[in-house]
């Protein structure tokens, strides 16, 4: 009988075709070799880009974009470098905030992804999306396998990652201000919600 994965054997590779046709990336480059093919990184680097969202933590879905957060005091300056390399591309879309922080959002479609980039005069760890992201990430290490199966099984669902989480830890309230709200907990704070949900994360 041929090996999992075996090309050289009509099961294997059956196998190994249903395995990628069930793959939310199938047919498409991974998202970081799409961001590295972008030139997005290096183009940003005077704005101190993160990555956000649900890719970095694993918790994509089929449709999940590439969100980029930037820390731009000019707004002008990110939107004409975004708009100068960036304006050719697929559904290309640049608007601009009148009211502080001045926040410019760029976006477009690029190698099979969408791409989401935003520029704040807030430094990037003071922006809601990175101190959320910081949150889950967190919410993740003491959950474990458990907590990142319950959400993404939330998100199967339809739910944003905001509103998984919330549904999963049982928040009530707007998804994302009661997972906001969460940002200033200790550890051992964190570890005791997780209890209470259902979850029975190691001591911190």
């Amino acid at each position: 009988m041929a090996a999992w994965g075996d090309s050289s054997g009509a099961q294997g590779a059956r196998a190994t075709r249903s395995a990628r046709s069930r793959s939310p990336w199938a047919g498409r480059p991974t998202w970081p070799d799409a961001l590295d093919r972008t030139g997005l990184m290096t183009n940003l680097i005077p704005f101190a880009p993160r990555i956000a969202g649900a890719l970095p933590i694993s918790l994509g879905l089929a449709d999940s974009g590439v969100e980029i957060l930037c820390h731009a005091d000019d707004p002008n300056e990110i939107a004409e470098m975004l708009w100068r390399s960036y304006r050719l591309t697929q559904r290309f879309a640049l608007s601009r905030a009148a009211q502080a922080p001045h926040a410019t959002h760029c976006y477009f479609h690029a190698f099979g992804w969408a791409f989401h980039i935003s520029g704040s005069a807030l430094p990037v760890r003071e922006q809601p999306a990175q101190r959320i992201l910081d949150l889950e990430q967190r919410l993740l290490r003491f959950g474990a396998a458990a907590l990142r199966h319950s959400v993404m099984e939330a998100r199967r669902r339809g739910l944003s990652t905001e509103a998984a989480f919330a549904s999963v830890l049982g928040l009530s309230g707007d998804p994302n201000t009661a997972v906001m709200g969460l940002c200033g907990l200790t550890d051992r704070q964190i570890c005791a919600l997780l209890a209470d949900a259902g979850f029975v994360p190691p001591r911190p």
